[in-house]
């Protein structure tokens, strides 16, 4: 009878975990990737809707101003974005693992990589250029065990690079292809 007890119980717990409503009520981790580190939070807005808030350190990496050897940087990004995870409900259905909004999603970014500081391999007095990001990204999230998951996904970004401060003419815009793959550690 105990076990039964105990089973009943342990059942419970995983049921609340992910309640089956949807993406779960609020979600904390950190990721990596190719390149940088981030910290990052989803907070629950709909049954298929997070609002997801990151911050971190972005690495580049290329020549220095004399051509004289490669230099690499680490410098602070911040960004905000809502995903829709359009294929839980299905996963669930299934009896696949949705825990940490392991599902499909369409993700809107906006990105803001400001000019505070940089990190530098160089001797030189290294700075990034400040700039926004607004991404359109199609992805999926899985999980590997409990805490740790990956990410993959591709889409579009368009990048404005502030440069009429620096005493250029002319801001940048570009449109470039986006490629996202994270391993990340989610509490």
């Amino acid at each position: 009878m105990n076990k039964i007890y105990i089973l009943i119980l342990l059942s419970g717990y995983y049921v609340n975990a992910q309640d089956g409503k949807g993406v779960e009520r609020s979600l904390f981790g950190i990721q990596t990737g190719f390149l940088g580190v981030w910290g990052h939070n989803e907070a629950r807005i709909s049954e298929d809707f997070v609002l997801r808030s990151e911050a971190g350190l972005n690495f580049s990496f290329g020549m220095d101003e004399l051509d004289t050897g490669t230099v690499t940087v680490l410098y602070p990004n911040v960004a905000l974005s809502s995903r829709y995870y359009y294929n839980l409900q299905k996963r669930q259905n299934l009896d696949r693992n949705t825990y940490n909004n392991a599902s499909d999603y369409l993700e809107f970014k906006i990105g803001y990589i400001p000019d505070w500081f940089a990190i530098s391999s160089s001797d030189q007095n290294i700075t990034e250029t400040e700039r926004m990001i607004i991404n359109l990204l199609w992805g999926i999230k899985r999980n590997i065990g409990k805490h740790l998951t990956y990410e993959a996904g591709a889409g579009l970004r368009y990048s404005i690079e502030f440069l009429k401060q620096y005493g250029i003419e002319n801001n940048s815009y570009d449109i470039l292809w986006d490629i996202h793959l994270r391993l990340g550690y989610s509490f």
